[in-house]
């Protein structure tokens, strides 16, 4: 069976974090998750992106794919746009947003370098 998949891409201020709740609440409504489940998926994403966002290197936008399937939903944010600098300080937030995007989600993988984290990859199961 071949996946919806949405693609989202988004300034990468905090300014539009609501965005990207938004569209991952509806995505996980249209998928019956239940209330619970769609809080999670919510701040998982949410926090994807902060992770992003909260390093020591500027970027310009953070690509959001989405991936429908039968019975999860699949996220990869991408970080786009990456130029080294070191002028902010993420280290401690940087490990918070890692155990909460643990907690809220069934799979996570993180993909760093040396210049920066470059994507988040979620998936969140639907239970039944």
């Amino acid at each position: 069976m071949e996946r919806d998949r949405i693609v989202l891409s988004v300034p990468a201020r905090p300014e539009y974090l609501l965005v990207v709740r938004l569209t991952a609440a509806g995505l996980a409504n249209r998928m019956e998750f239940d209330v619970e489940a769609i809080e999670d998926i919510k701040s998982a994403v949410a926090e994807s992106c902060i992770l992003l966002m909260n390093q020591d290197a500027d970027i310009e936008r953070i690509d959001l794919n989405f991936s429908l399937g039968q019975d999860e939903l699949l996220l990869r944010a991408v970080a786009n746009g990456i130029t080294c600098v070191s002028r902010k300080s993420g280290g401690n937030d940087n490990e918070l947003s890692h155990f909460l995007i643990e907690a809220l989600v069934d799979k996570v993988e993180i993909i760093d370098d040396d210049i920066a984290t470059r994507e988040v990859s979620l998936v969140k199961k639907v239970s039944l």
